[in-house]
């Protein structure tokens, strides 16, 4: 199952409580006044700072003391009953955290790709690139950033790489979404028949 959503993003709280039946996005800001170009480095180590104070907050414990695991296929996760996923690219990452199932998100910037056919047949469905080829060209582009980020979020949900073993569409529920006007994005959860409400939130800082 495939859904667009359309967020209204309020402030992240201080003291968020998981909900078995509801996911949280977060979206994170990772400008960087000190770096006029992208250093991705520096993007990386912001997102994750910022994915252990969330996760800190919903655990009520101090960011330093999470242990976090890594799964065989590079997702990471907690051992405790919270559930997250972690997506970032240039300017722009977004966390899910949820108590009730496996979840993956994706994040992709609005960017000239030379040949998004090419892309979409190594890692898409044939469904999908017929759905990019019968498409205007001028929409194109549009579609296979929307398409590819929901591959990544179900593949991400399994704790798998894009081309690893391909997760198949009807074995989850995705959400699309756009977090600004320059970003595509895509929420999924393993449980594809499980009822859900999303609430987005905008992270503050520390």
């Amino acid at each position: 199952m495939h859904r667009d959503v359309f967020p209204e993003w309020s402030p992240g709280p201080s003291h968020p409580r998981p909900i078995e039946s509801q996911v949280d996005v977060w979206r994170i800001g990772l400008a960087l006044p000190n770096h006029p170009t992208a250093d991705p480095t520096a993007h990386r180590t912001l997102a994750r700072a910022a994915t252990r104070d969330v996760l800190a907050r919903y655990l009520e414990r101090p960011a330093e003391t999470l242990v976090l695991s890594v799964q065989p296929g590079g997702k990471p996760y907690l051992d405790l009953p919270l559930e997250f996923n972690l997506s970032h690219c240039t300017d722009t990452a977004l966390l899910a955290v949820t108590a009730a199932t496996e979840v993956g998100v994706d994040i992709e910037r609005l960017r000239a790709i030379d040949d998004p056919l090419r892309l979409a047949r190594r890692a898409l469905t044939a469904a999908e690139v017929a759905q990019i080829s019968a498409a205007p060209a001028d929409r194109q582009l549009a579609l296979f950033l929307d398409l590819w980020t929901r591959m990544e979020a179900r593949q991400k949900a399994f704790g798998q790489g894009i081309f690893a073993g391909r997760v198949d569409p009807a074995d989850v529920s995705t959400y699309g979404f756009r977090p600004n006007s320059q970003h595509f994005a895509s929420l999924a959860v393993r449980r594809p028949h499980l009822e859900l409400s999303l609430r987005f939130y905008d992270y503050s800082g520390p």
